[in-house]
């Protein structure tokens, strides 16, 4: 009777720790960034009661909406195993183009599609880049950032630009209810883009592509074509925050969008997606994003010296690394 219970494959009391462990890596892979920003929430809200106020809910609901914004985008490339180093480039510039085209009478009415078309136009660059040349896209996407970053440097002479769109400025400015704009437009394109990973042959090809490359393509992937629309996506999403970005201060600043990459790289990391690809939820970028805007927040209410931000920063991103790693040997 042994015999048969242990060829069976029946577990028993011995292997019911390994089991709880697989169930416990498993829960905190796919949860673990939750928990987290709970246990922020609370301690913060112990150590200083203001955090948990209305209104400074809504200011890191604010704060969360752009850095949300370029995150999707960046949770895209990294499925498919790249990376877009040039989101930040993207944003000063996308807003660059968007004050600098409104005071253009004939093309005023165009700025905002101006800006979108740009963003895009330089994700559809960097693909081309890398697919077409074999090149890596930590390379391309770097030289992009260096190179958006100087034409708006250039183009607003090291000043800022004032004066956005009229049919812009509500975006950055206005309210719905208690909630700016932002939030909402957030959280409407959060829906979209969800939709389009989990639920579209779209998201099932850049999980492929991400997953095994040479496999999505024996398969029928087009993957230039479809690499072509994700670094497009990335790039036009980070025209978008820069647009509100630009609308909320009714102004394009040439160092609009500094760090974003690497806050939006953190954020993925964070909320559980797989830097080598092929693995992610936008649910977890978005849990990424509040704790990373959580901690911003605290710290600044709680009185530490702003210097020490990225500091704090880089270690979620090791720490965050370091865990998934653990976890991946673990199980």
């Amino acid at each position: 009777m042994e015999t048969q219970s242990t060829s069976s494959g029946l577990s028993g009391p011995k292997d019911r720790p390994a089991v709880l462990k697989v169930a416990l890596l498993s829960f905190f892979t796919r949860w673990g960034p939750l928990v987290i920003l709970l246990l922020l929430c609370a301690v913060i809200g112990l150590i200083q009661p203001r955090f948990l106020t209305f209104s400074n809910i809504i200011n890191v609901l604010h704060r969360s909406a752009t850095l949300l914004i370029v995150a999707m985008g960046m949770t895209f490339v990294i499925l498919t195993a790249g990376i877009d180093l040039s989101v930040g480039g993207v944003m000063g510039l996308a807003g660059a183009v968007l004050v600098g085209a409104s005071r253009l009478p004939v093309v005023e009415h165009f700025a905002l599609a101006a800006a979108l078309l740009l963003g895009a136009a330089v994700g559809c660059g960097n693909a081309f880049m890398v697919t077409r040349f074999r090149m890596a896209p930590f390379v391309v996407t770097l030289a992009t950032m260096a190179i958006t970053r100087s034409i708006t440097w250039v183009y607003t002479g090291g000043n800022p630009l004032t004066g956005v769109p009229s049919y812009v400025a509500f975006l950055g400015r206005g309210h719905v209810g208690p909630f700016p704009p932002a939030i909402l437009l957030a959280l409407v394109l959060f829906l979209i883009l969800g939709v389009l990973l989990q639920k579209t042959r779209f998201g099932t090809y850049t999980y492929g592509i991400g997953a095994n490359n040479e496999a999505a393509r024996r398969f029928g992937v087009d993957v230039r074509r479809h690499l072509l629309k994700v670094y497009a996506l990335s790039g036009a999403l980070a025209a978008v925050a820069g647009v509100i970005i630009s609308a909320r201060l009714n102004s394009a600043y040439p160092n609009t969008g500094e760090d974003y990459e690497l806050m939006a790289i953190a954020a993925v990391i964070v909320g559980g997606s797989n830097l080598f690809g092929g693995e992610g939820r936008l649910i977890g970028t978005l849990f990424g994003v509040l704790i990373i805007e959580v901690i911003r927040n605290g710290l600044n209410l709680i009185g530490i010296n702003v210097f020490w931000h990225k500091a704090l920063l880089g270690f979620i991103i090791l720490i965050a690394v370091i865990s998934r790693t653990l976890a991946s040997r673990e199980s």
